[in-house]
């Protein structure tokens, strides 16, 4: 098992995860995986990434009729986009058919985070377990805490001793 981790947008969970089916939130998470699961140069996310129709069904663990299914409800639902190969966007499934090779997919982009939010930033600690009064005025043990809603997230999957967010 690999040692990374990939930060999902809270209303994904929040909001629509209840009204999703498996497929879509296999597919959702492919994506996510695929964008905010790789970091670039400059430190931010990958906002598209291509996928072949296979490597989906693979990457799933579901069959060509679902896949498709879950791209076709996830687009309806805003939740993703699709571009084909010279960037136009597909917007339905009559324009996605026909595409031959990979098309590149990217979460909507209500969950991109800000340019100033890249993800979780390292903070200096000492041995002493911390309590809530280090976090008062928003630093610890002299360090800038940096508490953006993707790091909640990231204490909610991986919650830390004394932590008085998860």
């Amino acid at each position: 098992m690999s040692r990374g981790f990939v930060m999902l947008p809270t209303s994904f969970i929040d909001e629509h995860l209840p009204s999703l089916s498996d497929g879509e939130v296999r597919l959702f998470l492919v994506i996510a995986r695929q964008t905010l699961g790789w970091q670039t140069k400059g430190g931010g996310r990958k906002e598209w990434d291509r996928l072949t129709h296979s490597e989906l069904k693979r990457r799933m663990g579901r069959s060509s009729a679902p896949v498709s299914a879950a791209i076709a409800s996830l687009q309806a639902r805003g939740l993703i986009r699709v571009r084909g190969k010279g960037g136009k966007l597909l917007e339905t499934a009559a324009r996605r058919r026909g595409q031959f090779g990979s098309l590149s997919f990217s979460l909507n982009s209500n969950y991109w985070p800000s340019s100033s939010d890249t993800g979780f930033q390292h903070v200096k600690t000492t041995k002493e377990t911390p309590t809530k009064e280090t976090f008062i005025n928003g630093r610890r043990n002299g360090a800038v805490r940096v508490n953006s809603g993707w790091q909640r997230i990231g204490n909610l999957i991986n919650p830390s001793p004394g932590n008085p967010n998860p």
